[in-house]
């Protein structure tokens, strides 16, 4: 019932989730330019909504924290009134709890449920943003070999986590995943040996299936 885990920290499932969103669209041109290559560029965005992540509602509220940015005379008063121990009123009826002794701090009875610790569930107010602009060159195999290399240049940012526990919202911040930049190149050459190759070009049988068909192929990134 209601005392279950008392004193404890919980973790339970939203009993309502919802789905993850993805919203794409891109945008571009291709060129084919002499000599065989290709030329394109392209605006690629994304955007994530109703994403899933973990939030703690039992977090001591926003009103209690200190709005101060540096650590200022006021900022370590507020802490240590924070911290500060006061007598209990959970004493002997929590037992085999960290909230079963005499004394407690002060910021855990000023939770929205001060008889535990940490509950965190799962809420969908999580957001992505991804943009990015790439360009590439392609060119087609011929005279034994193609080259392809293309560029990105990309923002990915999310909002997934709380600046403070008890924000609002999550708070937008550049995504852990996010590559500003990304370079490829790739190549596959033909080794000019075997049959109609300028070395070995009248091999046949044996030597031909020992010589002929290689490829080099690379790739960088």
């Amino acid at each position: 019932g209601p005392q279950q885990g008392l004193g404890q920290a919980i973790d339970f499932f939203n009993q309502d989730p919802e789905v993850s969103k993805q919203l794409r669209w891109q945008v571009g041109f291709q060129r084919e330019l002499p000599g065989g290559f290709v030329f394109e560029a392209a605006y690629v965005g994304n955007y994530g909504y109703d994403i899933e992540h973990v939030r703690n509602i039992n977090a001591l509220p926003n009103e209690y924290l200190n709005t101060d940015n540096s650590r200022t005379a006021a900022m370590n008063a507020n802490n240590t009134f924070l911290t500060g121990s006061v007598p209990n009123p959970f004493a002997g009826l929590i037992p085999g709890s960290s909230l079963n002794n005499s004394t407690i701090s002060r910021s855990q009875l000023l939770r929205p449920y001060p008889q535990f610790l940490d509950v965190r569930t799962t809420v969908n107010d999580g957001k992505s943003w991804y943009n990015a602009a790439q360009v590439g060159l392609q060119k087609r195999f011929s005279r034994g070999y193609t080259l392809g290399v293309s560029y990105t240049w990309s923002r990915w940012e999310q909002a997934t986590e709380y600046l403070n526990p008890d924000d609002d919202g999550p708070t937008r911040m550049i995504s852990d995943l996010d590559v500003p930049h990304r370079l490829s190149v790739s190549a596959i050459y033909e080794l000019p040996f075997g049959n109609g190759k300028p070395i070995g070009g009248d091999a046949s049988g044996v030597t031909e299936a020992i010589i002929g068909g290689w490829q080099l192929q690379g790739v960088y990134t």
